[in-house]
């Protein structure tokens, strides 16, 4: 099992959602629905490309 929690991404943000899944891709997509909903200007300017290398590389077990 695989995850990366929101405040992993940027302390800053007072959330606890933590996407998990079998792979990292699994959790890469979970964490840019989250954050495109939850946090959009956090990602302003980013592709969905971008997104999915950065949550995919952050995932861990």
């Amino acid at each position: 099992m695989m995850k990366l929690a929101c405040k992993e991404l940027n302390p800053a943000i007072n959330c606890s959602f933590e996407a998990r899944g079998n792979t990292a891709a699994e959790v890469a997509k979970k964490m840019m629905t989250h954050v495109k909903l939850q946090h959009p200007d956090e990602v302003k300017g980013k592709t969905d490309d971008e997104m999915m290398a950065m949550f995919e590389a952050k995932a861990h077990a």
